[in-house]
């Protein structure tokens, strides 16, 4: 409590679910992502460099396995003074991710692949990175799927969406017809994953919340534990 007094007391904080479920888990699975930030070599925080690494990064989201593109996700973000950290979530915590800058030279994204596919996982990733992008190094932004949309999240949603379907295929995505064949060529078109793209028609209404789920690619923390960067387990707390 001493050591994130001021993180507390911040307006993403106390607007947060998670502050009445179970401040304490919250706060550890913050306190072991800077734990483990604090062991990757990286670069000073460049805002700059990291606007442009995500075009560098977007590749990616079409490999299968975290085991391929977590490494490589991870060497581009610290090239740009970003250092990324995957750390499951404790009991209490609902946390999908956060993104801050601790004292010192370097910003954190931490996720922690709450719903373990992949169209959610690259959102959290992208929206992260719309905070340090759009709103600066100042304050904790911390995303637990608690449904408050306040501008600075609303523009963050927005600078996710763009990088999932970049702006050029936004009006063809509305276009989609509701079939796998067509949601794969689509998704090859616009270099992104099918997976993503049903769930970008799920949020934007173009496609029934049970249709062709099973073109997301999901994970499982037994296939993320390989990696041992992954912080996959932390004690939870009770207040």
């Amino acid at each position: 409590r001493e050591r994130y007094h001021g993180v507390m007391n911040s307006v993403a904080f106390r607007k947060s679910s998670s502050f009445t479920e179970n401040t304490l888990s919250t706060l550890a699975w913050l306190r072991q992502g800077e734990r483990a930030a604090a062991d990757i070599v990286c670069a000073p925080w460049n805002p700059a460099a990291f606007k442009e690494a995500l075009f560098e990064i977007r590749p990616l989201m079409r490999q299968n396995s975290p085991g391929h593109f977590l490494p490589r996700l991870r060497t581009i973000c610290a090239e740009a003074g970003v250092a990324v950290v995957v750390a499951k979530a404790p009991q209490g915590c609902r946390a999908s991710g956060a993104a801050r800058m601790p004292p010192g030279d370097r910003a954190i994204i931490q996720l922690s692949f709450r719903y373990l596919s992949d169209d959610h996982f690259w959102f959290t990733f992208f929206h992260e990175s719309g905070h340090l992008v759009l709103h600066g190094e100042n304050h904790l932004f911390l995303e637990n799927g608690s449904g408050i949309m306040e501008s600075e999240e609303a523009e963050a949603n927005q600078f996710a969406e763009r990088m999932l379907i970049p702006d050029e295929f936004s009006d063809e995505l509305t276009r989609v017809k509701p079939y796998q064949r067509d949601v794969i060529r689509f998704a090859f078109k616009a270099g992104t994953s099918p997976g993503i793209v049903v769930g970008q028609m799920q949020h934007r209404k173009l496609l029934g919340e049970n249709r062709l789920n099973f073109l997301k690619r999901r994970y499982n923390w037994k296939e993320l534990s390989r990696d041992p960067s992954v912080v996959s387990s932390i004690p939870s707390l009770t207040p």
